[in-house]
């Protein structure tokens, strides 16, 4: 175990970089309430529908859910290791928007009930 080194997360390389994606396609996902497990089941056809949550366009669409694809794959270790990671990230995430939303709505409550 002395072996182990340490590393940071900042310098993983991330979903916007690695799928040449903007932080707009995800956060049309996020806006959802999409969390690790119905992420997994994003297909391109629910991210391109329109009328539908996502909207996305053809090219974020596709990379999204080949992305999704890769991972759901042949369910080797490596992508078990890489799908249990992204759950965790994207639950997290989502915790913090609703975190940072209560912080939004006690702001607004306050300032509107003060004289």
């Amino acid at each position: 175990m002395s072996n182990v080194t340490e590393y940071n997360l900042s310098n993983l390389p991330t979903a916007e970089t690695v799928l040449e994606l903007e932080e707009n396609d995800i956060n049309v996902i996020f806006s959802q309430n999409v969390t690790g497990k119905a992420f997994l089941r994003l297909k391109e056809e629910q991210l391109t529908r329109d009328p539908g949550p996502f909207k996305l366009l053809f090219g974020p669409a596709s990379a999204i859910a080949g992305m999704v694809k890769q991972i759901n794959g042949d369910g080797n270790q490596e992508q078990e290791s890489l799908k249990r990671h992204i759950e965790k990230v994207v639950k997290e995430k989502v915790s913090d928007l609703r975190r940072d939303v209560k912080k939004v709505r006690y702001f607004a409550e306050a300032w509107l009930s003060s004289p």
